[in-house]
């Protein structure tokens, strides 16, 4: 459901670090770092149809929204049962903790 907006790499710090080599020398080695900025957003799933050229596009267009619906609505089925399985713990540890008091 998330594509890719945006990506930027740029250099990063560099580490020296030293190398050893034959014949007692030494050198330095650099090692290299980069910064990557990833942007995304939401996938517009109606606007892509739109823009789609052939039909078979479309088609693909389609296909990939019906599947992030039916993976949305298992995500939200499966938030709604971690919710409830939470709720009951609290309470079966609220119970607990109250027949230890009365001990």
């Amino acid at each position: 459901q998330l594509e890719v907006a945006e990506c930027f790499a740029t250099h990063g710090t560099h580490l020296k670090r030293l190398k050893i080599m034959g014949r007692g020398r030494s050198g330095t080695k650099r090692r290299r770092h980069s910064h990557i900025r990833l942007v995304l957003r939401e996938i517009d799933f109606q606007l892509k149809i739109a823009q789609a050229k052939t039909l078979n596009q479309k088609k693909r267009w389609a296909i990939k929204r019906a599947l992030a619906e039916a993976e949305g609505e298992t995500a939200q089925a499966e938030r709604e049962e971690i919710k409830q399985l939470e709720r009951e713990a609290e309470k079966r540890r609220v119970a607990e903790e109250a027949t230890k008091g009365k001990k």
